[in-house]
């Protein structure tokens, strides 16, 4: 599979209101414009993101902190999603994949896709009960288990996410 990727950011540095403290604090925040993957013959995932409280560790702490997963490592304990956007086009990815853990499995067409649908299920239930919402299920798991559902008659789906308050 030859992939395509481009990336275009920005990151700058703001002052905000701590909600705890009730200070003004100096925060960066980066935007992620573009991240684009194209997966030459398949489809394309175009994203983009807004993080707040950005706070970049130094590789010598970050390597010190080895509990914490490595992109938490990289990035700080303070990453907050402030929106989200992500656009799946797909050409024929998702029969490559639907077909491949048919295979895997051993079953038919139906199965598998049956098993990616339970596995965002899976998911779904994980993340609501963490948020404490089911905004989730509408914005981000309901379009793709529909997408596996129906991937033959769509040509992608698209994510998005516009918070109140950043999450974490």
């Amino acid at each position: 599979v030859i992939v395509d990727a481009s990336f275009e950011h920005e990151s700058a540095d703001e002052i905000a209101d701590d909600p705890k403290t009730k200070q003004k604090v100096k925060r960066k925040s980066v935007s992620i414009k573009e991240l684009k993957l194209a997966f030459r013959g398949l489809g394309t995932v175009t994203a983009a993101i807004e993080l707040r409280d950005f706070d970049v560790k130094n590789k010598a702490i970050a390597r010190l902190a080895r509990e914490v997963p490595p992109l938490i490592r990289m990035l700080g304990e303070q990453v907050q999603i402030a929106g989200l956007r992500v656009v799946f086009e797909d050409k024929a990815m998702m029969r490559a994949i639907v077909d491949a853990k048919a295979k895997e499995i051993g079953k038919g067409e139906l199965q598998a896709r049956g098993f990616f649908v339970r596995e965002l299920q899976k998911d779904a239930t994980a993340t609501r009960s963490a948020v404490g919402s089911n905004k989730f299920d509408s914005d981000f798991f309901r379009p793709m288990m529909t997408y596996f559902e129906q991937y033959d008659k769509r040509a992608g789906f698209t994510l998005t996410l516009a918070p109140a308050n950043p999450i974490e």
